[in-house]
């Protein structure tokens, strides 16, 4: 008998079901108080502020 290791995609948490991103279902980084920069690079919560409303919506 074949087993599986296939994980069920959880319930997403968005109130729109059309969004199906990792963000969505299992909650938003941007949520945890407790995280860090991780690369040289990365932008601080005040520059994605400035550049957010240029983001394209993925869709």
């Amino acid at each position: 008998m074949p087993q599986s290791f296939v994980s069920l995609p959880a319930a997403s948490n968005w109130p729109s079901l059309s969004c199906d991103c990792l963000a969505h279902r299992f909650g938003n980084a941007a949520d945890h108080s407790d995280r860090r920069p991780v690369y040289p690079t990365d932008m601080p919560d005040a520059e994605w502020t400035v550049v957010r409303d240029a983001m394209p919506v993925p869709g």
